[in-house]
């Protein structure tokens, strides 16, 4: 079974790319189950606590960062994108950065098909550490 980690913020794309990961999942015949956040900083708390558990194969973090006029943008992004590279580094488990980092809005939407390719990454990862084991 895979976990998907979905931030609210930006619903209107998070809920396309969840809708293209799990049309893909579906596809493979994969279960999985979903666990909502508030926004993408909360994402890695959730990741880690379900990595505690060791009930799932691999972790999909999605989420959406869309740049405004602070700083917000460039800490939301490389705080998350770190805590989600240091929670995939315990080796545990896959945990698949799908967090988009948009400079505007119509990027986000012209990317809402990556969430196919991060359910394909998770399923990919999930091999390699079966053969790895």
């Amino acid at each position: 079974m895979i976990a998907i980690v979905k931030s609210n913020f930006n619903e209107e794309i998070t809920d396309k790319l969840l809708d293209s990961c799990t049309n893909e999942l579906d596809t493979h015949k994969i279960h999985y189950v979903l666990f909502k956040v508030a926004g993408a900083f909360e994402i890695p708390f959730v990741v880690k606590k379900l990595l505690d558990t060791n009930k799932y194969k691999a972790i999909i973090a999605i989420g959406s960062v869309i740049r405004g006029d602070t700083y917000h943008f460039e800490t939301i992004a490389n705080e998350s994108a770190r805590a989600l590279m240091n929670l995939n580094m315990e080796g545990k488990t896959p945990v698949i950065n799908g967090i988009l980092t948009c400079n505007t809005d119509k990027q986000a939407e012209d990317r809402i098909c990556k969430g196919a390719d991060f359910a394909k990454t998770a399923l990919e990862m999930i091999n390699i550490c079966a053969k790895l084991n």
